[in-house]
């Protein structure tokens, strides 16, 4: 991994996403992580949010640029799976195993069954990762 500061990290996204409507949103990302850096939960719609403020309508695009800060060259952002049932008055953080269940045999992390619909019943969320944290606390 390259050494990183905001402005290196800026720079790469630019050279990466160049004319396309990805390059639009590195900048307001990166603040929204920078400001959000102590919160253990950055929910996808908030980043859907930001984009729509920016005049990017398309969640492709949104998630283009997720997938970057959490892919491989930077790793600002870690990936995370919740459960919440339909009327809301279950949420819980699903482990590694029941992400598998769910995703590989629609297995309900409740009830442990096949449930047909449980794709409707997980959500993505996003936290800093350890290096985000560094990046921004130490003001790189």
């Amino acid at each position: 991994m390259p050494s990183d500061n905001v402005d290196s990290i800026s720079g790469r996204f630019s050279e990466t996403w160049k004319e396309r409507p990805e390059a639009a949103l590195g900048v307001p990302f990166l603040n929204y992580i920078k400001d959000n850096i102590s919160n253990s939960f950055l929910p996808f719609s908030e980043f859907v949010f930001i984009a729509k403020k920016n005049n990017i309508e398309d969640v492709n695009v949104v998630m283009n640029v997720l997938n970057f800060f959490s892919g491989d060259w930077i790793k600002l952002l870690c990936i995370g799976y919740e459960y919440i049932d339909p009327d809301g008055d279950v949420v819980f953080e699903l482990d590694e195993q029941q992400v598998h269940d769910v995703f590989h045999g629609k297995i309900n992390p409740i009830t442990h069954s096949f449930d047909e619909s449980i794709y409707s019943k997980i959500f993505v969320y996003y936290y800093p990762s350890k290096h985000a944290k560094n990046i921004f606390r130490e003001g790189v």
